[in-house]
């Protein structure tokens, strides 16, 4: 049986990823809406990579998540996740600044 100290740290763990995935999904409407709002047209947000940058993020956020919540001791989990919020990133802030 683990120790309450264990529990909790595994919970905090949890509680990160979950927190990780939705700056992510956060990201991805934001560059949604600073695409719509800057008056790039589809293709010019393709050229810039902000659709592709985006998609691959939330694949990876949304690929990484299941493993870093369910066990957080597992490393591969908090990479996905990780580099997808950083991937995801990318195509927020060049939507926004675009």
């Amino acid at each position: 049986m683990p120790t309450p100290l264990v529990v909790t740290e595994e919970r905090r763990r949890s509680r990160l990823a979950t927190s990780l995935l939705l700056v992510a999904l956060a990201e991805g409407a934001l560059a949604a809406v600073a695409g719509t709002a800057s008056g790039l047209g589809w293709e010019r947000l393709t050229d810039l990579l902000v659709v592709s940058n985006v998609l691959i993020g939330l694949a990876l956020a949304l690929s990484g998540w299941p493993i870093a919540h369910q066990q957080p001791r597992n490393p591969v989990g908090w990479y996905l996740l990780s580099g997808g919020v950083a991937w995801a990133s990318t195509g927020a802030a060049e939507a926004a600044l675009g």
